[in-house]
């Protein structure tokens, strides 16, 4: 049994949902495969959602947090801290010459 903070299984199924239940784990499930959403909350997903899509980090963080009844600190909510730096794209490499046009 795995048990404690931090681990969250996300599946489809309903066998799924029973392995976390083993481990002793949170468990998020998918309604995208052999399992409609009914039968995943029966079987005991703690959080089921439609698509993977529709799945958030916040979602997660409260699963991961929900024994501890709070965030550490904030430290893990996702609504604390600086927003993300903007992606840059970093400069092209530089393309070596073909061998036979080397001097």
């Amino acid at each position: 049994m795995l048990g404690g903070t931090g681990v969250v299984l996300i599946g489809d199924t309903t066998s799924d949902v029973g392995a976390a239940r083993a481990a002793g784990v949170r468990c998020v499930g998918v309604a995208t495969g052999a399992a409609r959403a009914h039968e995943l909350e029966r079987a005991g997903a703690d959080l089921v959602v439609p698509t993977m899509e529709e799945l958030r980090v916040r979602d997660l963080a409260e699963l991961v947090h929900a024994d501890e009844g709070a965030y550490p600190d904030g430290a893990c909510d996702p609504g604390n801290g600086p927003a993300p730096a903007p992606y840059v794209r970093p400069p092209a490499r530089p393309r070596a010459a073909p061998s036979n046009l080397r001097g």
